[in-house]
């Protein structure tokens, strides 16, 4: 069983070399990389070149678009039986590749791995533990809304037959694009896998897309028309704390054009507005819906 790892970039040259120097040599047989450049502007693509890996093949889109874009130009060009994401400035374990072959090997009916991950920034590492790995598609959904379990696309591996039942990523969301997959492969008749395997380093940076602040609160409004989500009166809080986490951090960091964007996009988006407005109560009621989850699901380490 032949395993494809597909890596999206972007104006990647710092960091692309130690994410492709992190996959193994001892396997190289068993799986092939494909790095799909999302029309970088930087040497980039020459650093993945000069490396001169086997079994590596770019595949280049002249016009800048996504992520999900790049992967789904990576997942065109791919040819394994199984996908494994990995963004362009993770790493993953040695024993990654060969442990998620045997896991579909010796599971046909699992379509989905969504495993934990350790998250690196400024040299300290932290992880987590799901505390229950065969939750509920219910259980699951709750969690993904609440934002009460962290996702990344670097942990989820794909049984590459399943994207017959899922179609491909969606490239009209820009951010929180890993969560509407998982949300996306829940809602469709395909079986997900939790796993401790404690294979995937996430690093961030201070000046990170996913650390910025602006065009959080369209994304969040794109996630919820898309799936229907925070309907219920429990969710309605989480949606208003969510909300309100967004503007104050932004207030707080004096981050004035940042706060003033999501002001902006807030007041116009359906999916998020209420009749009610926004109630301050709601951060705390909404943060200990969260928290009580999270803490039910997850142990930090």
């Amino acid at each position: 069983m032949k395993l494809s790892v597909i890596i999206p970039i972007h104006n990647r040259a710092r960091t692309i070399a130690r994410t492709l120097l992190s996959l193994p040599d001892s396997y190289r047989q068993d799986y092939e990389i494909i790095v799909s450049d999302d029309a970088s502007t930087d040497d980039s693509v020459s650093i993945v070149e000069s490396l001169r890996i086997p079994n590596l093949k770019v595949v280049r889109s002249l016009v800048k678009t996504n992520g999900n874009a790049a992967r789904n130009v990576g997942l065109r060009a791919s040819s394994g039986e199984i996908v494994a994401f990995l963004d362009s400035d993770d790493e993953f374990a040695p024993a990654r590749i060969p442990r998620l072959v045997a896991y579909f090997q010796s599971n046909p009916e699992v379509d989905v791995i969504m495993g934990n991950f350790s998250t690196e920034l400024n040299g300290i590492l932290r992880g987590f533990q799901f505390k229950e790995t065969k939750l509920s598609k219910q259980l699951l959904h709750e969690a993904l809304v609440c934002h009460a379990i962290p996702i990344t696309f670097s942990s989820i591996a794909v049984r590459k037959s399943s994207f017959s039942k899922l179609g491909t990523l969606d490239e009209m969301v820009e951010r929180h694009q890993d969560r509407d997959f998982v949300l996306s492969v829940i809602a469709s008749d395909c079986n997900v896998s939790l796993q401790n395997s404690d294979d995937v380093v996430k690093h961030q940076s201070t000046d990170s897309f996913s650390r910025s602040g602006i065009g959080y609160m369209r994304a969040l409004e794109v996630l919820a028309r898309k799936h229907d989500l925070f309907t219920s009166g429990k969710h309605e809080l989480v949606k208003e704390y969510l909300i309100l986490r967004t503007l104050l951090h932004s207030f707080t960091k004096m981050k004035l054009q940042e706060f003033i964007v999501n002001i902006f996009e807030f007041r116009k988006s359906p999916s998020l507005n209420t009749r009610r407005g926004l109630r301050p109560w709601s951060y705390f009621s909404g943060k200990k819906i969260r928290r009580t989850l999270e803490r039910k699901l997850i142990m930090h380490s």
